[in-house]
C-alpha cells in the first residue's frame, strides 16, 4: 500500500504541476501544448494503475507471463 500511494500521489502532483503550466505558459503556445500533453499523459498513467491494473504491477506482468508474452527473468546485476 505504501509504494502504491506514493505512485499515486506522484502521478497526482505531476498532474497538478502540468496543469498549472498550462496555465503559465497560456502566452506561450508551444509550452502550452507540451504542458498539455504531460497533464494527458499523467492523467492515463493514473488510470492505467488504479483502473486498468487495480494497482498490481506485479499481478499485470504475472498475467503477459502467464500468457507467453514476457519472460521475468532475475538478476544481480545493478546496472
Amino acid at each position: 500500500p505504501y509504494l502504491q500511494q506514493g505512485l499515486i500521489r506522484y502521478l497526482e502532483n505531476q498532474r497538478g504541476w502540468a496543469e498549472k503550466d498550462e496555465f503559465r505558459f497560456a502566452a506561450q503556445p508551444e509550452l502550452a501544448r507540451l504542458a498539455t500533453f504531460h497533464k494527458h499523459w499523467y492523467e492515463a498513467r493514473l488510470k492505467d494503475f488504479t483502473e486498468r491494473y487495480q494497482r498490481d504491477l506485479l499481478g499485470a506482468f504475472r498475467a503477459l507471463q502467464d500468457s507467453g508474452l514476457v519472460e521475468i527473468v532475475a538478476s544481480a546485476a545493478t546496472h
